[in-house]
């Protein structure tokens, strides 16, 4: 009699029963999803893209689902990378790698000279800039576009590690808040390493909420910030120390100007 704990439906049922569980706990989601795709690599009618878009439409959240616990370091050490590390950089419409990442990409990673897209030996290119126009010339739903196909791509290419550089944010004329927000409520491989900015909403917007401590940020650059403190403790202060904005509460949330502003003179009005 077979033994049901190998089946392959047994598996399923399993992991299924294990993704309902975990609806409350969105770090454990990616896990529970390569193990569906794992079990079901014997069904050659089941599109792993699909299912992953599907499952995607799940966590809805500004933040990427990122669970590689590093990121791309700035510079990347050519000596760190290993022969199956890929150099992601931002590429233009010709393919001319003449400058930037672009040209490290080429000097350093086989990119291919004239080849505007896609793998090209250890690096990826991705479109962020048309020659022909200049800086912040490519639409950002196109970038868009090409994140996920990149994000297919290293699904499909587990026995790579895909090292993002800040795309689009140096010869493409894109900030950081330009180009971070293309992660938001996306699952990121855990073969896919991006760069903090990417990942961390307090590196491309301004103002933020924190409910756990019942405090307003206002994100002046990474080493200034001004809080405003709206729980049993009412204050205004201004705080400047390197890299302070690492050490924001783990649930900021976005927040308008207007909700910034109107928590400050409330606060004003109470102290004075």
């Amino acid at each position: 009699m077979e033994n049901t704990k190998d089946t392959s439906d047994y598996k399923i049922i399993n992991i299924v029963k294990d993704f309902k569980t975990s609806l409350g706990d969105k770090n454990t989601t990616f896990s529970l999803l390569l193990r569906l795709k794992q079990s079901l690599e014997f069904n050659s009618t089941v599109k792993w893209t699909e299912l992953y878009t599907e499952l995607g439409e799940f966590y809805k959240d500004y933040r990427p689902y990122y669970g590689a616990g590093v990121y791309t370091p700035d510079p990347i050490n050519k000596a760190a990378m290993k022969d199956t590390d890929i150099f992601v950089f931002g590429s233009n419409t010709e393919g001319r790698h003449g400058g930037g990442a672009a040209k490290v990409a080429m000097d350093d990673y086989g990119a291919i000279y004239g080849q505007a897209r896609g793998l090209q030996g250890r690096s990826y290119a991705i479109v962020t800039k048309d020659l022909s126009i200049g800086e912040k010339s490519i639409d950002l739903s196109e970038i868009a576009k090409e994140i996920d196909q990149l994000i297919e791509f290293a699904l499909d290419n587990q026995d790579k590690t895909f090292f993002v550089t800040k795309i689009g944010c140096g010869l493409g004329g894109f900030d950081i808040k330009d180009i971070a927000p293309l992660f938001a409520n996306k699952l990121i491989p855990n073969n896919m390493i991006l760069p903090l900015e990417f990942i961390s909403p307090q590196y491309y917007q301004e103002y933020f909420y924190s409910d756990k401590v019942k405090k307003f940020f206002r994100i002046k650059n990474n080493n200034h910030i001004i809080v405003v403190s709206v729980g049993k403790i009412k204050e205004i202060t201004e705080v400047k120390m390197p890299n302070i904005i690492a050490e924001l509460p783990d649930d900021i949330t976005f927040c308008d100007r207007d909700d910034f502003v109107l928590a400050s003179e409330q606060v004003l009005k109470e102290l004075y």
